[in-house]
């Protein structure tokens, strides 16, 4: 059976002052081709050329064994300064890959918007988007090895290395909105980097609180990005031009805040985060899982049960805005068991989910309990009619 470029490839747009937002999503779950990966990655970059869309970022799931390759096709179509996040993951499906997604934007006038990479170093970390209101900074594959030598711990030298990047693009750390953390070992070692993640935010004077609105939304999973490292970190910052408050925490009211040492694990993160703009409302939703009102996990052994309650809560953090799973730009589905799938379909009818950009790999979750994890962001456009 051939496989159709155009049948795996789904795209979101959000109409903008002078550019338009370009959300793509390539599903390559069960492809174990390796010459079809390459023939649909290097379609996929001809659709970005042809189209005039600047890639902000890209975040691949899949075996890193293939990471050089498509690096190649990438640099040879764009050069070499957009970042990507290139997580180890198990694709559920077999193959080779789960996914790829691009965040891109097509600039319609040059006068409203432009874009600047950033790089430290020698090596290029993040992209800029300046627009006549709004600043955002995408940054990427932050490690905490590289650039000091400080006999600190991984974790404690990540947040120095960000504090560094922050600084150099004129953002501070109560920009930020929204982080990735992808560990070797989450299972062992979850309780250490929050523990770097509170001094971080103690150090920086960031409330962490659950009364707090600038704790940013968070997912802390397992993956690697590469095997000389035990974690890497990617990130959104946004700041308004004129100093207005652009960004609301959402609360969920059925589970608890994490709010450091209230919590297993002492993690610190709010449940999810709303960018408010004239053309759109962005949420961010953290790594949600079915832990409940009181911060236990629901439904042992049971993941049917766990991914219904991990959509449920979904659910209730889009509500607030009057978004839904239909808003969904990109997500990922995070089981401990690719044989959970099944249970997934299942969920997946209940709630209609055929429509969603969503990547399913197998991974750990923070807790050995909790068997199925999704995050993800949703954008709609703003109705500035009348």
């Amino acid at each position: 059976m051939s496989i159709n470029f155009k049948d795996l490839l789904k795209i979101k747009t959000i109409e903008c002052d002078g550019y338009v937002r370009y959300f793509i999503y390539l599903d390559c779950n069960g492809i174990k081709d390796k010459d079809l990966i390459v023939k649909l990655y290097t379609e996929l970059y001809n659709f970005v050329i042809i189209n005039k869309i600047q890639v902000i970022y890209e975040k691949i799931f899949g075996y890193l064994s293939f990471r050089d390759i498509l690096d190649k096709i990438k640099v040879d179509f764009i050069g070499g300064h957009v970042i990507t996040s290139y997580i180890q993951g198990e694709p559920i499906l077999d193959g080779i890959l789960s996914s790829v997604f691009l965040y891109g934007i097509h600039i319609i006038n040059q006068n409203t918007i432009k874009t600047k990479y950033c790089s430290f170093k020698n090596k290029n970390i993040g992209t800029q988007i300046i627009t006549n209101d709004i600043h955002h900074l995408y940054l990427s594959d932050i490690d905490g090895n590289s650039y000091l030598e400080d006999g600190e711990c991984e974790y404690r030298n990540l947040y120095q290395n960000l504090e560094k990047y922050l600084s150099q693009n004129n953002f501070n750390p109560d920009n930020v909105v929204r982080t990735w953390i992808y560990m070797k070992d989450v299972l062992s070692d979850y309780k250490k980097f929050n523990d770097a993640r509170i001094e971080f935010f103690e150090k920086n004077k960031i409330d962490f609180s659950i009364h707090s609105n600038t704790l940013p939304s968070s997912t802390c999973i397992g993956g690697s990005s590469c095997e000389f490292r035990d974690i890497h970190l990617d990130l959104y910052c946004v700041k308004s031009n004129d100093n207005k408050q652009i960004t609301s925490r959402i609360y969920n009211k059925m589970q608890k805040e994490p709010a450091g040492s209230n919590y297993l694990f002492n993690p610190t993160f709010a449940r999810g985060t709303a960018v408010i703009t004239k053309d759109y409302i962005e949420i961010q939703i953290s790594g949600t899982a079915s832990i409940d009102s009181n911060g236990n996990t629901i439904y042992h052994n049971d993941p049917y049960n766990q991914i219904k309650t991990t959509f449920l809560n979904v659910k209730e953090i889009l509500g607030q805005y009057g978004l839904d799973f239909s808003d969904i730009c990109q997500s990922t589905c995070f089981f401990k068991d690719k044989n959970y799938y099944s249970d997934y379909l299942k969920v997946k009818e209940e709630f209609g989910l055929e429509n969603t950009n969503f990547t399913f790999v197998e991974n750990h979750v923070c807790r050995d309990n909790l068997l199925f994890e999704f995050d993800g962001f949703a954008v709609k456009k703003q109705d500035n009619r009348g």
